[in-house]
């Protein structure tokens, strides 16, 4: 058996036709080669298969898995999580760009700190990308600043009366 990889991306997919070739390259395109893409099917009404296949252009660091029914996006992580062979793991979803060097940027903020668990930020883009947005995204992407926060912090981020999102 081969030995497993560095980092597993797993994406959680539903009617993502239209984001899964962009969302697929950008996984690819990370400056740690060691990783492998699981785009997870949360049970959308057509297949994604055919775009998964199509967009990874024979890329055995790619996998598709389908649940069987539409259970949301937590279930289609969780699928991922049960398949997935990396050391760490990376979670998007389908819609969501990541900078070349976004997981490189978080492996060495985990190596340095020794932190089991490491985030960045994320900039919603409303239908397309436009230059202002894309420019923001990855003037942002680029700073590589880190700060601290509690479990508590981010578990309240959430809740949006509790002060800006900080992911997931």
């Amino acid at each position: 058996m081969s030995k497993p990889p560095k980092v597993s991306i797993i994406v959680a997919a539903y009617k993502a036709e239209a984001f899964l070739p962009t969302a697929i390259e950008t996984c690819l395109a990370q400056s740690v080669s060691d990783l492998e893409v699981l785009i997870v099917d949360d049970a959308s009404p057509i297949s994604l298969e055919p775009t998964v296949k199509a967009a990874a252009g024979g890329e055995q660091r790619v996998r598709f898995l389908r649940l069987e029914t539409n259970q949301g996006p937590s279930a289609a992580r969780n699928l991922g999580l049960h398949h997935a062979r990396g050391e760490c793991i990376a979670v998007r979803d389908a819609d969501e760009l990541m900078a070349s060097h976004r997981l490189q940027v978080l492996l060495t903020l985990a190596e340095q700190t020794g932190a089991d668990i490491v985030a960045d930020n994320l900039i919603v883009f409303r239908n397309q990308i436009d230059d202002l947005g894309a420019a923001l995204y990855f003037q942002i992407a680029m700073t590589n600043s880190a700060i601290d926060i509690s479990l508590s912090d981010m578990m309240m981020s959430n809740f949006g009366q509790f002060g800006n999102s900080l992911g997931y």
